[in-house]
């Protein structure tokens, strides 16, 4: 089953929230499977803020989104910490803060196991 993952950047602008959805458009078992998705249209504005990133995965693609993340996280000079929600269509919500590299394995069982595909 297909989920949206939301990756939202704690402090970050839209220019940075862009470098992570190139980067995580790179992948190739994510291809195709990234938006960005932006804030509701105030009054008086032209446009909505890009506030997450939006990637589509399953079971079988949530470890290559994991690990973009950490690879992305672990080449930044300054760490950011990154929120992944997952929102199921069941209403099941799951929200993981990463930050170091070495939460990668814990995180992924995480999301595979929310998906779906995991104990």
């Amino acid at each position: 089953m297909t989920e949206a993952v939301h990756i939202s950047l704690d402090g970050a602008d839209e220019d940075e929230l862009r470098r992570l959805a190139s980067w995580l458009r790179d992948e190739e078992e994510l291809r195709g499977q990234v938006s960005l998705s932006h804030q509701p249209i105030r009054p008086g504005e032209m446009g909505g803020a890009i506030d997450t990133i939006v990637v589509l995965v399953t079971s079988g693609t949530a470890a290559a989104m994991v690990t973009a993340v950490f690879d992305w996280l672990a080449r930044r000079k300054e760490a950011d910490r990154v929120t992944l929600r997952l929102r199921a269509k069941d209403g099941r919500e799951l929200e993981i803060g990463c930050r170091s590299t070495q939460d990668l394995d814990a995180v992924v069982g995480q999301v595979t196991k929310a998906l779906g595909g995991g104990e």
